[in-house]
């Protein structure tokens, strides 16, 4: 293999483009392109290997880091040897009554004594050093969001030949904390597990939550997809269908605002019908993260690794990590669920 100074990208056209084309027609496509690539000898420098940490926190879950440092492009080295067993990590809050060194747990990972977890509107410092690679520093914080159902409607039923049909209408309430922040809206409906597959079983220990689509006439909602979410359509006009939703607080910053959405779900036989609300509120960080992620990995899986860096602009991973790499980012996710009775609560199992 060559030197790193003397490899070449091949690709940078000579002469004119037109005299090309119309040229085309004689000497073939192949041909021309052949004689218009011209070596460019590209010097790529040395890479530094900087921490690469890794931490999405919740109010429900206890502290986890996990740490690696960063690799060459070129992939020459082991994955497997890029964690980082020897780092002294710690998470501070802005009032400085919460400090806490977490442990190395074993392949990179790194974890806070239990009972400690993040409180929601509470900015959380994440502090990280290893020998040899400079040290790293994040801020961020879980939105301090409060959302409930605030309307649960029973509709008329309605038949499709055999089938007889729930029509149900919610509305939701979410009081927006100050500054960006992000939503996502899923449906979900209980699925007990047929009787003949687990004769012998709790139908709720094989039974699950399966995601269902729903209907809206929202302006802020946008199609789940963190990749496209910024070319996403507006939606608003009409009853649109979606399979959950993403969507900013552009429009109610530091609000409260209500969102309503339809459903209709075939009933299930073996059981009461019983569903789930999930709405995750996500951080400014987490969210340009996994939009930024979702966006390499399609360009990536469409074209290839170095089509992709040649892309203008090319798509930067998003990072909030001073002097390193990766991302510290809060959420937090509310749940509701509720049943043909009208009954609703909090959370995903149902009082007894």
């Amino acid at each position: 293999m060559k030197p790193r100074s003397e490899r070449s990208w091949r690709g940078a056209p000579c002469g004119s483009w037109r005299a090309a084309l119309l040229a085309a027609g004689a000497l073939g496509m192949a041909g021309v392109f052949a004689a218009c690539e011209l070596a460019v000898e590209v010097d790529i420098p040395d890479h530094d290997s900087r921490l690469v940490a890794h931490s999405f926190f919740a109010p429900d879950s206890a502290w986890t880091v996990r740490l690696s440092r960063s690799a060459d492009i070129e992939g020459r080295d082991d994955v497997r040897k890029l964690t980082v067993p020897d780092a002294t990590v710690r998470i501070t809050n802005e009032t400085g009554d919460f400090s806490h060194t977490l442990a190395h747990t074993g392949e990179g990972m790194y974890a806070a004594p239990a009972g400690a977890y993040p409180t929601p509107g509470a900015a959380y410092t994440l502090e990280a050093e290893a020998p040899g690679l400079p040290a790293i520093r994040a801020v961020n914080a879980i939105p301090s969001v409060k959302a409930a159902v605030e309307e649960l409607a029973r509709l008329d039923d309605n038949s499709i030949g055999p089938f007889q049909f729930e029509n149900y209408r919610v509305r939701i309430r979410i009081e927006d904390p100050p500054g960006t922040n992000y939503y996502k809206l899923e449906l979900f409906q209980f699925l007990p597990a047929p009787t003949f597959i687990f004769p012998q079983e709790d139908p709720d220990t094989s039974s699950s939550f399966q995601e269902i689509s729903f209907s809206a006439n929202e302006s802020a909602f946008r199609y789940d997809d963190y990749a496209y979410f910024f070319d996403s359509p507006d939606v608003a006009g009409g009853d649109e269908s979606f399979q959950g939703v993403l969507f900013s607080d552009e429009l109610f910053d530091g609000e409260t605002e209500f969102f309503e959405i339809t459903f209709n779900s075939e009933p299930v036989s073996r059981s009461e019908s019983r569903y789930k609300l999930v709405l995750t509120a996500l951080s400014e960080d987490y969210f340009l993260y996994h939009h930024t992620a979702f966006l390499q990995s399609e360009l990536v899986n469409e074209l290839n690794i170095e089509a992709a860096l040649l892309q203008t602009p090319p798509i930067h991973l998003h990072s909030n990590v001073d002097e390193g790499l990766g991302v510290f980012a809060g959420y937090s996710v509310h749940a509701f669920g509720f049943d043909r009775e009208g009954n609703v609560w909090p959370g995903e199992d149902r009082p007894d």
